[in-house]
């Protein structure tokens, strides 16, 4: 298993966990380790969506299982109804189809693009089952790439070593790191955040309410869940656990997200959070609220 915990405000690494062996230069699963995100990867396609302005979080989306040319995804999680839904339910409840359809509408080489903007380097192709996680990433990678939904938008590299002693007594100078960069606009941050507490409000991580506190965040399993993750976030700290094998061996029937991953985000959450006050997600300008029909969502009358 592997967890990282990230201060939204300094993207300094406040924990970093990934090894129990305790032997030096032994596999470190949170930064070393290349695995399947699985749906936790939705938030980047579903954000590059709203960046695009073709969707809100209103839009419906058509989530009856079909091909898409030699591609056949299905609805693991067992989402069996054909009515549309909108984009917010279709995150919620991690309904695949519908982020398929939305990746093949705005375009997967433009996802791609943009996970590398979120600060996502590993390889990735341009190709229908990027939407479902298939591409393998690092742990912290993921971890920056949510932090940034949680800072309004701006990336900044995760930062390990913030400072070096050298056997004189004297600080050892270190290599600046990349300055800031602004990949979403407030706004965008704030409906795509604003999605994600859906996740824990109505839908698959909906034991994350036990921390009594405004937290965003997305389960993940991989196929036959080899993989489970929950990366999340509050106002101020991003943390980001995974399960699973070295070997890729199955963690067995039942194992998800949400039940093998979503506990240790909970403890270290509670843990990271005891004694601060409850705090909200900022909502800057440009955020409008209205009032829609939810069978259509459209504006209503």
């Amino acid at each position: 298993s592997a967890i990282v915990v990230l201060d939204v405000r300094t993207r300094g690494v406040l924990a970093l966990a990934g090894n129990y062996e305790g032997q030096n230069g032994a596999l470190d699963r949170a930064t070393q380790s290349l695995r399947q995100p699985g749906s936790t990867f939705k938030p980047i396609v579903y954000s590059y969506a709203i960046h695009s302005r073709r969707y809100t979080p209103a839009s419906l989306i058509d989530v009856k299982p079909r091909a898409f040319g030699n591609y056949k995804p299905s609805n693991y999680e067992g989402w069996t109804s054909a009515d549309p839904l909108r984009l917010r339910e279709a995150l919620a409840n991690s309904v695949n189809i519908a982020s398929v359809t939305v990746l093949d509408d705005v375009g997967p080489q433009n996802v791609v693009d943009w996970a590398k903007a979120l600060g996502v380097t590993s390889k990735l192709e341009p190709d229908l089952s990027l939407a479902l996680g298939s591409y393998e990433v690092r742990p912290i990678e993921l971890a920056g790439a949510y932090a940034t939904f949680a800072a309004g938008g701006m990336y900044e590299e995760p930062n390990l070593v913030t400072r070096i002693v050298g056997p004189d007594g004297q600080d050892v100078p270190l290599k600046p790191l990349p300055p800031p960069r602004r990949v979403l606009e407030p706004a965008e941050a704030f409906v795509i955040t604003n999605m994600m507490e859906s996740v824990v409000d109505h839908g698959t991580a909906q034991k994350a309410k036990s921390l009594g506190r405004r937290v965003a965040g997305k389960t993940g399993t991989s196929n036959d869940s080899k993989d489970t993750w929950f990366a999340g976030f509050s106002p101020e700290i991003t943390a980001v656990a995974w399960v699973g094998y070295d070997d890729n061996k199955h963690l067995g029937a039942g194992e998800a997200g949400g039940v093998t991953a979503l506990p240790a985000w909970i403890s270290v959450m509670d843990a990271a959070h005891k004694g601060k006050p409850r705090s909200e997600f900022a909502r800057p300008p440009g955020v409008t609220t209205v009032a829609i029909d939810p069978k259509t969502g459209k504006l209503k009358a």
